[in-house]
């Protein structure tokens, strides 16, 4: 057999299905399907072969192949569904479908399964680490290095720029990681302990799973420079250790072997004294003060700003450590000011400052009232969130006077300070209870009563879903939305189900999509539904913030126009906008429509109307709410 011969059957052998995630397959769907074309490049002490991991971010299986070093090997991903592949697909940095690759070492097979994804992020069970997207039926050309890197340096300093010897350098080492198309380390996997994005949480965490192997640690030289040989993973000074540091901690992987660090280890104790302090008529977090100041930094370093919340809970006085020199004092409601004390001047390294600070409120005007939530089991697991908006723009996040949960009595007390009369908007979220909205409040308000009941069940409904030649289709997704000021979430699957009321159901298809608007859903009824499929129309439009400027790397949506926000998304009609601002959503149902984006749920520009079966209809430009970007 001829060298070409072999070569073409391993990229055949490469080209094989790696399962059905939606537990059907048929053909009747086109499959979530691309190929990574991965070059490994290693030096030879790692071995001449690897174990790659392949999964699709939101799949459940996992395509695992041996793959031969320095050789560009293809590995298809082939995952069979049941319904239109986009229903099955993530939100993530990228519009195209994620991915995580996974490099380990030859050997036996390794366990590719969810129970073991967490355990690659040590290096000793995996060499490297990439996530990156690849477009649906293209590829990605994916180069991998693994070789020993070389030394890394980190230089530890004092303000002045003075090297300290003796200064304990901690790393955390990990597989090397490529972030490409969008990702990065936080976006990765931000909860993720054994990540030490800052290194608080290596030594606040307790019980962390972290092997003992993988910490590693230096002592600085005379010359300020604590050296890990062939270390890749997370490097920086621990809380521990010194309590200011800047930066904590960096990602050094084998393209960066230094870094710098800036340590102070003789800060100020200041202790406030304050009088004037908001109430107990305010939120917690309203009561307490921000000082923040600049990093005393060595010369050539970029600048970098200290800040700490202080609260008063109880009493009048409050000390904090400070690394500056000049540190100000802001009040964190804003209907105070500082009258007198606000900055805090000519601090010296270790000294300890006794300062006075007078808040003073300013002339301003008071919503209050109660969210008043129906008695029931589920009264005890709810964390409700009372939220003020003016227009469409979000003046305060939260207005809950007291602890957090709602008490047995069911009232939740809120107030909202603000400097002008409205009017606004009251929004309380929650859980297990139907969200509640009230517009057109105008301050000053006393004893408003929000009632809140627990949320109705979803009523299934019977839904036939038909072509344009009248023949059934299978497969099709069905969404609905309930006419709500605002809802909780929303209902997406294989079957029709709405809340009691007035719902609207968007379908969606190989061949098209369907919508069905103002359709009444009543307890003890299971009303019978069909929608016929057209091609719809492809929307397109740009996002933009209040300056005009374009919103890159936002998800936007397309849902029913009636709600005050909506911040979940059917990943059928979305998109991530593009560095202009521009998104483009296909196969869009006519008539009312609304954009608004994922996560805030804030709407982008007004409610429109989309022409039927246009081809391609641009919506021009859409604003964001300032506070929402």
């Amino acid at each position: 057999m001829t060298r070409r011969m072999l070569a073409a059957a391993a990229a055949l052998a490469a080209l094989v299905s790696c399962g059905d995630s939606s537990g059907k397959g048929g053909g009747l769907h086109a499959p979530i399907a691309g190929t990574v074309q991965l070059t490994i490049s290693a030096d030879p002490e790692f071995g001449t072969s690897f174990w790659a991991i392949l999964r699709r971010d939101g799949a459940d299986e996992f395509r695992t192949e041996r793959i031969p070093a320095g050789t560009r090997t293809a590995i298809a991903w082939r995952e069979e569904v049941s319904q239109p592949r986009t229903w099955k697909l993530k939100f993530g940095p990228s519009r195209h479908p994620t991915y995580q690759l996974i490099i380990v070492r030859d050997g036996p097979k390794p366990d590719a399964s969810m129970a073991a994804l967490a355990a690659y992020q040590d290096p000793a069970k995996s060499e490297a680490i990439a996530y990156f997207a690849v477009p649906l039926d293209g590829e990605k050309e994916l180069n991998v290095e693994i070789r020993k890197p070389g030394t890394m340096e980190a230089t530890v300093v004092d303000a002045a720029g003075s090297p300290i010897e003796g200064a304990r350098v901690l790393g955390i080492a990990t597989p090397r990681y490529l972030f490409l198309d969008g990702f990065d380390p936080e976006r990765v996997d931000a909860m993720h302990t054994t990540w030490s994005f800052d290194f608080w949480n290596f030594d606040h965490v307790q019980n962390n799973k972290i092997a003992p192997e993988r910490v590693k640690t230096a002592r600085t030289d005379a010359k300020g420079i604590g050296r890990l040989d062939g270390f890749v993973g997370w490097i920086g000074i621990s809380e521990r250790d010194e309590r200011f540091a800047w930066p904590r901690s960096v990602l050094a992987m084998a393209d960066r072997r230094a870094a710098r660090f800036c340590v102070n280890r003789k800060p100020a104790n200041v202790r406030l004294t304050v009088d004037g302090l908001p109430g107990k008529d305010y939120s917690i977090t309203e009561r307490g003060l921000v000082v923040e100041g600049e990093w005393p930094l060595p010369a050539g370093v970029p600048p970098a700003r200290w800040t700490e919340q202080l609260s008063f809970l109880q009493g009048k006085s409050a000390e904090f450590f400070t690394p500056c020199a000049e540190v100000r004092v802001k009040p964190v409601s804003k209907v105070h000011r500082i009258a007198a004390g606000e900055v805090v001047k000519e601090i010296a390294p270790g000294e300890d400052r006794k300062h006075k600070v007078v808040v003073e409120e300013l002339p301003h005007k008071v919503l209050e009232g109660e969210a008043v939530f129906e008695p029931s089991d589920l009264l005890s697991r709810e964390h409700p969130s009372i939220e003020l908006y003016q227009g469409e723009r979000r003046v305060r996040a939260t207005g809950s006077i007291g602890g957090p949960g709602v008490p047995k009595s069911g009232r939740v007390p809120f107030a909202f300070h603000v400097d002008d009369e409205g009017p606004y908007t009251v929004v309380v979220r929650s859980g297990a209870y139907a969200c509640a909205v009230v517009r057109d409040v105008k301050a000053p308000k006393e004893e408003l009563k929000i009632p809140l009941s627990p949320d109705a069940k979803n009523i299934p409904c019977s839904m036939a879903v038909k072509g344009k030649d009248g023949r059934g289709v299978s497969g099709a997704v069905v969404g609905a939305w309930p006419h709500r000021d605002l809802v909780n979430d929303f209902l997406s699957g294989t079957r029709a189900a709405g809340k009691p009321g007035l719902n609207t159901f968007v379908v969606f298809g190989e061949s098209g999509s369907a919508i069905l608007r103002d359709v009444r859903v009543e307890e003890g009824s299971s009303p019978k539904l069909e929608a016929t499929l057209t091609p719809g129309t492809t929307v397109t439009g740009r996002v933009v913030d209040g300056d005009g400027r374009p919103v890159a790397g936002q998800w936007v949506h397309l849902s029913w126009p009636g709600y005050f926000r909506m911040g979940s998304a059917f990943r059928w009609l979305s998109d991530l906008t593009g560095d202009d601002g521009r998104f483009e959503i296909p196969r869009v149902p006519e008539g009312p429509w609304r954009v608004y984006l994922r996560g805030s749920g804030a709407p982008a520009g007004n409610e429109f109307a989309v022409p039927a079966d246009a081809g391609r209809w641009d919506a021009g430009e859409l604003k964001i709410p300032r506070s929402d970007r």
